[in-house]
């Protein structure tokens, strides 16, 4: 009792396995790719907003880092501070540039870390600019004590001549 056509149904089986299982695996593919690339989404979208809360958090503190060098610049320029505490303020001001450009990140992990070298720079030059200026009046004053000096030696010197001349006309 063999069935005459089983060629035709191995065939036709064959078929629909071969259908089946290319069926199957484009769902199973469809599920895969459906679940698997969203999540190496995520990963890489979680890594780009940690790196941009990392950029966020370093524009915070050089920020406020700017602020405080320009309190601090700030207060050199009025005439409150001399001596040993104007010293001191400058030191702070040279460490907190030193830290400032120390915590700038390597070029690949911030957006324009060339962009806040460059805001150091100014800083730095600035306050060099700023010293240069002190030394330069402090100069100046030191030119105006020696013209004031200069000035009553010539005066002295002419009451000298002055007394000498009246001298010399006693004498005679």
């Amino acid at each position: 009792m063999k069935p005459q056509n089983i060629k035709e149904r191995r065939s036709t089986f064959l078929k629909f396995l071969l259908l089946f299982v290319l069926t199957m695996s484009l769902l199973i593919g469809a599920f895969y790719f459906d679940y698997k690339v969203p999540v190496k989404e995520n990963i890489e979208l979680r890594k780009s907003l940690r790196r941009m809360k990392q950029d966020q958090e370093f524009q915070q503190d050089f920020s406020q880092d700017m602020v405080a060098l320009d309190r601090q610049i700030e207060s050199l320029n009025t005439d409150t501070i001399t001596g040993i505490r104007k010293m001191q303020v400058e030191q702070d001001i040279e460490q907190l540039l030193h830290k400032m450009l120390d915590e700038i990140p390597e070029q690949d992990s911030i957006f324009n870390a060339s962009m806040y070298n460059n805001i150091v720079k100014v800083f730095f030059d600035n306050n060099d600019a700023r010293k240069q200026l002190q030394q330069l009046k402090s100069d100046f004053g030191e030119g105006n004590e020696l013209m004031d000096e200069l000035t009553r030696n010539r005066e002295l010197i002419n009451d000298l001549k002055s007394q000498l001349l009246i001298e010399r006309m006693k004498n005679r």
